[in-house]
């Protein structure tokens, strides 16, 4: 962990909060992808830090937003839906909808995962409130990808459905 360490002393001493942000977040989602589970719950750790040390509700949001995806991806499901619900809560106060969207979509992922249709359904109903207007195709992926969990869980446990639905949602 030397050189994430060598970065975040350095960003805090010449007060680049962004830079660390970008650093930490994108490396952050590398790392998880690429199921290096220690060094990435490093990475949200450090991420957190540089919201504490240069008070940012913004790179707080984003340490919470990475932490989610992190729990996710391990299928920490309780976390899960802890994390999103107060990223959730500091984001609409805040005004930072793209990680209410986001948070919302993991939390749809997070209750498809446990066969939770109804709240599935429920908080991407959520995500299509903020989605009015928003052609940010990330954003509209990251909803897509949502419904095609309560897509496949319903596929799964709904032996009358043909999976055309499914199909057209992942096209």
């Amino acid at each position: 962990c030397a050189l994430p360490d060598l970065v975040f002393d350095q960003g805090i001493r010449i007060g680049e909060h962004w830079t660390l942000m970008g650093y930490f977040l994108y490396g952050g989602y590398s790392l998880i992808e690429s199921g290096n589970k220690e060094l990435a719950q490093h990475f949200v750790q450090r991420l957190k830090g540089t919201a504490e040390v240069f008070e940012n509700s913004y790179n707080l949001v984003q340490s919470q937003r990475l932490n989610a995806f992190y729990c996710l991806k391990y299928r920490e499901i309780e976390d899960v839906l802890k994390t999103t619900e107060n990223t959730i809560s500091i984001s609409i106060k805040s005004n930072h909808i793209m990680t209410v969207i986001e948070s919302y979509c993991i939390r749809s992922i997070a209750f498809s995962l446990e066969s939770n249709y109804d709240e599935a359904v429920n908080n991407l109903s959520e995500v299509k409130k903020y989605l009015k207007g928003i052609k940010l195709p990330l954003f509209l992926t990251r909803y897509l990808i949502a419904k095609s969990y309560i897509e496949i869980a319903e596929l799964k446990f709904n032996k009358n459905t043909d999976g055309n639905e499914m199909l057209k949602t992942t096209k």
